[in-house]
This record gives C-alpha cells, sequence and structure tokens, in this order.
C-alpha cells in the first residue's frame, strides 16, 4: 500500500475569513442597470432640464441649478452646473452674480474646458445687440 502524503498548502490560497476578501459587485438595480449608473443618469436629466430654461426662464433654470447642488453635491457634471447657472444668470440680467460665479469656478477649475463657453456668454451677455433675453420685449401699451 502506498502511503498518504498530506498535499502542502500553496501560498496563493488565502485562509483569511470571508469578510476579508474582495466582496462581489453589487448586482444591477431593477431593470439591468447599476444604482451609479440610476444616480448618473438622473443628473443628466435634472441638468437637461435646467439647460432647457436657461435663456427662457432662466429663473427655473436656477431652481433646478439649486436642486442639483443639494442632490449631486459631487456629481460628475459640476462643471456642467455652473456652466448652466452663469448663463441662466447673465439672461436674468445678474450680470455681478454671473460674474462672481464665474470668478469661483475658473479658481476651482482653472483648465476647465468650458473655459470658452463661459467667456463666450460673458462676451454676448456685454453685447447690447446680442445680449440673451431671459423674456421677449412687450410693447408698452
Amino acid at each position: 500500500m502506498i502511503p498518504v502524503v498530506p498535499t502542502p498548502v500553496s501560498p496563493a490560497v488565502s485562509h483569511k475569513p470571508a469578510e476579508h476578501r474582495r466582496k462581489p459587485t453589487p448586482p444591477a438595480a431593477e431593470g439591468g442597470v447599476a444604482s451609479d449608473d440610476v444616480g448618473s443618469l438622473a443628473e443628466l436629466a435634472l441638468l437637461r432640464r435646467a439647460k432647457a430654461h436657461a435663456r427662457s426662464d432662466p429663473a427655473r433654470a436656477l431652481a433646478l441649478v439649486a436642486e442639483h447642488e443639494l442632490r449631486f453635491s459631487r456629481g460628475a457634471l459640476l462643471q456642467e452646473r455652473e456652466v448652466i447657472a452663469i448663463e441662466a444668470l447673465l439672461c436674468a440680467g445678474q450680470r455681478p452674480l454671473a460674474q462672481q460665479r464665474t470668478a469661483k469656478f475658473f479658481a476651482r477649475f482653472p483648465e476647465s474646458a468650458h473655459a470658452r463657453r463661459i467667456r463666450a456668454l460673458l462676451s454676448e451677455a456685454q453685447e447690447p445687440s446680442r445680449k440673451p433675453a431671459a423674456e421677449p420685449s412687450r410693447a408698452q401699451p
């Protein structure tokens, strides 16, 4: 008879308890979309709504921007939110507030890809013939 010799344990095999091992990725939310993706989609949808109102209803756009700040304070679209806010402020005739927000933006994101757009918005708002209108002009009775 051949004697049974125990097989040595390979150093690659872990004997740590299960809680120390890497946890599996959580399953996707209902509908096959991971919860992070759902948050990203909600963030994007909110900013799309804000952008749609930036020129036609700047007050509504700014309310949506404020909602974004509350719900997604560390969201992936922070810079985009700021561009929308600056545009809405300019359209609402609040140039000083838009300039303050612009200064904060450039202090925080000095190499932003949105720099050209922000400068164009400020320039456009400065030119009387091209100033973005918050509302169509109404004739006086």
